[in-house]
């Protein structure tokens, strides 16, 4: 099933309004599941005992971290504890650069780079084969039991991107 969402309010000038934001996710979780509170809908799809990986976009324009932050919301108020939910792509520096607050380890919600980190080899497990090219999948990938894609927005264009390249 695919769920568009608009707002008027979503864009202020160049920034995203966070608000705005979460009332289109809110709408959207619950055109999805047919529920009538957006709590029940993200507790439908998500359990306070998963852990959740958000797979961002830092390359090549990057996946707004306002968005992403009203997600974060939407899933702890439906019970996910935030320290289950991990925000990442390849690399912890690129993540930084885009506004994302990195968090290793601390209380909160996760974020950090699954490729090199400070100097360290990135941490990716496995030997699947896709299209005949062996390929490793993201060890914060693999540690997680739901995903959560969220694409660039697009103004214009096309307005869609699947991002299906981001999980290997």
């Amino acid at each position: 099933k695919v769920v568009q969402a608009r707002h008027a309010g979503a864009w202020e000038g160049e920034d995203l309004v966070p608000d705005a934001l979460r009332q289109m996710l809110d709408t959207s979780i619950i055109e999805l599941t047919g529920l009538k509170e957006a709590r029940d809908a993200w507790s439908v799809l998500f359990s306070p005992e998963e852990k959740i990986a958000i797979k961002v976009n830092t390359a090549g324009g990057a996946t707004h971290p306002e968005l992403v932050m009203a997600l974060t919301d939407c899933l702890q108020d439906a019970g996910v504890p935030a320290e289950q939910i991990f925000i990442f792509d390849r690399n912890t520096s690129e993540l930084e650069v885009e506004g994302y607050p990195v968090n290793v380890d601390g209380p909160g919600v996760r974020c950090y780079g699954n490729g090199e980190n400070w100097g360290r080899p990135g941490n990716y497990t496995g030997e699947w084969t896709l299209l005949g090219t062996d390929i490793k999948l993201s060890d914060i990938l693999l540690s997680c039991d739901a995903l959560i894609n969220v694409p660039i927005l697009k103004r214009g264009g096309p307005g869609i991107s699947f991002g299906m390249k981001n999980h290997y």
